[in-house]
């Protein structure tokens, strides 16, 4: 499971699937594996733009695994596709948590990969292992939010919080909605994150003010619409931008209309 190991890439997720399907004493080691490779992989990429930042250089446009300017090799692809194949089945066969967390820890490696690397995983397919996760394993939701807030949150890398944001609203649109010691806890973080990313992109202005969050989360909790409307009220009076200032102020005047 080395990174470095192009031309081995499409067989090595063959013989992985098919150990993980006939073997299944075998699934708990290669989820550990996954979660030290993807690790591996967030070391390398953060190295490289640790060294271009002390050394002035600029990162070209290309997958920082490839000295080519074709990344369909790039591991962080292959393995977005298995974490696809292993979370279903798994969650079929009703295996341990265990293996469930690691296939979670290394979904958070890859979206951090992915903020500095974006060619050498598509978004589209890690907002589809995150909806992998909420299909087949429901009560890993909140913690799997819990994990994208706290760990996998691009703060470094302020152009990434829309897909930041899209994979929150993902997880959150399908999460169980019954509340729970898991969601109580997760929902502050949740919207204190969303009232940070409002002064950046329209992307949070529009996923905190839409009905169904307003519905669902910011309605029924004094604590959540205090910090929901305060953010917008600041949004509306102290941004730089007359297009989100003006944004922020509608649903600011959304939001009152849900005050508990």
């Amino acid at each position: 499971m080395r990174f470095e190991d192009f031309r081995t890439s499409s067989a090595r997720l063959h013989i992985l699937r098919a150990i993980h399907k006939h073997v299944p004493s075998r699934r708990l080691h290669i989820a550990q594996a996954l979660v030290d490779a993807t690790s591996l992989r967030l070391q390398y990429v953060q190295s490289v733009h640790a060294y271009a930042y002390a050394t002035g250089k600029e990162l070209k446009g290309l997958s920082m695994t490839s000295t080519t300017t074709s990344s369909s090799f790039d591991h962080g692809h292959s393995w977005t596709e298995f974490l696809r194949y292993a979370i279903e089945h798994v969650a079929m066969a009703g295996e341990s948590a265990s293996i469930l967390t690691n296939y979670a820890r290394s979904w958070v490696h890859l979206c951090k990969c992915h903020y500095l690397d974006t060619l050498g995983t598509d978004s589209d397919d890690l907002l589809g292992v995150a909806g992998q996760f909420v299909a087949y394993v429901p009560h890993m939701a909140w913690d799997l939010i819990r994990r994208l807030l706290v760990h996998g949150w691009p703060v470094r890398v302020p152009s990434q919080q829309i897909f930041a944001i899209r994979a929150l609203a993902r997880l959150m649109m399908a999460a169980p909605r019954l509340s729970g010691p898991a969601r109580d806890a997760t929902l502050p973080l949740v919207f204190r994150r969303l009232a940070q990313c409002m002064a950046a992109p329209h992307e949070a202005l529009a996923f905190a003010g839409c009905q169904f969050v307003l519905v669902h989360f910011v309605q029924g909790s004094t604590d959540l619409y205090a910090v929901v409307s305060s953010a917008f009220y600041k949004a509306s009076t102290q941004h730089w931008h007359d297009s989100i200032r003006t944004l922020a102020a509608t649903h600011f005047d959304d939001v009152l209309d849900f005050a508990p």
